[in-house]
């Protein structure tokens, strides 16, 4: 039976949603916010930011596997996915309170570290929705569209912050840049995007298969999970190309985790200029 395209439209349009967070809260803009004016100094700020960063990971690499494959067996990705994304909520649209003042750097790292803990999970839910949408020879274009669109949410989010909260002089919604507020409504923004256009695909994307007791889903699904991992480390090139990949994605999160720090600390880049760059990175990825 043919998938429904607004199955497929909201699974791609949730990539669109899921980019705003990525773009302006990890990437560029509130992580320079948190290292430029809310950490004691830029250099402790970095460090503070990557620290949480890598305990985020750790909890990442722990809870995606069991989740992922108790979601596999036991039938209820699209559940799993509306948890995490409404974690992702709940952790960004806080991020206003978060003042210019080294007071706030804990609540902030805390929100950070949860919302990413909660970004990364709720990815693997959402990749697993793919194969059950279009026949195996549609995946890559499926995927590469949603990939695209991901990047136009976040370039069209940035754009917003730029053009309403962040450039306008005085700025609107009587914001005060004093208590750096034109920056920190961009996380009002990013987490009522996210909001506003994650919702469709808890609704109209089905879950695969039927849902099971969860101890049963869970032992079930670690099961095959060994014997998937086992199976796939048997061949040497499958491999080779695991941690290959693997290295090769803690680089390119590390640029993704201190993209807009690098820009503000070592050239002096305005949260103004951070936002264009991230405009500029966002045009040539989504193409």
């Amino acid at each position: 039976m043919p998938t429904p395209r607004r199955a497929i439209a909201a699974w791609v349009l949730y990539d669109w949603a899921y980019g705003a967070p990525a773009a302006v809260i990890t990437t560029f803009v509130f992580s320079t916010y948190f290292t430029q004016k809310v950490a004691a100094d830029p250099a402790t700020g970095a460090a503070q930011w990557a620290g949480m960063q890598a305990v985020a990971g750790l909890a990442i690499a722990l809870l995606s596997l069991p989740l992922g494959a108790l979601a596999d067996r036991g039938g209820r990705r699209r559940a799993f996915l509306a948890v995490a994304t409404a974690l992702m909520v709940a952790c960004t649209l806080p991020l206003w309170w978060v003042r210019p003042q080294p007071s706030d750097v804990w609540p902030a790292l805390l929100l950070v570290g949860v919302g990413t803990t909660a970004f990364e999970v709720a990815t693997v839910f959402y990749n697993a929705m793919l194969p059950g949408l279009v026949a195996p020879n549609r995946i890559g274009r499926l995927s590469m569209l949603a990939w695209g669109a991901g990047y136009a949410g976040g370039l069209v989010c940035l754009g917003l912050c730029l053009t309403v909260l962040v450039f306008p002089k005085p700025p609107h919604f009587g914001l005060d840049p004093a208590q750096a507020e034109p920056v920190r409504a961009t996380a009002l923004l990013a987490g009522g995007w996210l909001l506003l256009f994650g919702w469709p695909v808890a609704v109209f994307v089905p879950d695969a298969g039927r849902p099971q007791p969860w101890r049963l889903a869970l032992r079930e699904g670690v099961g095959e999970l060994r014997t998937v991992l086992r199976d796939a480390l048997a061949v040497v090139p499958l491999r080779r190309f695991l941690i290959a990949r693997l290295l090769y994605m803690d680089g390119l999160t590390t640029l993704f985790a201190f993209g807009g720090i690098y820009a503000a600390g070592q050239f002096g880049l305005t949260a103004t200029e951070v936002l264009i760059f991230g405009i500029g990175l966002n045009v040539t990825a989504a193409a």
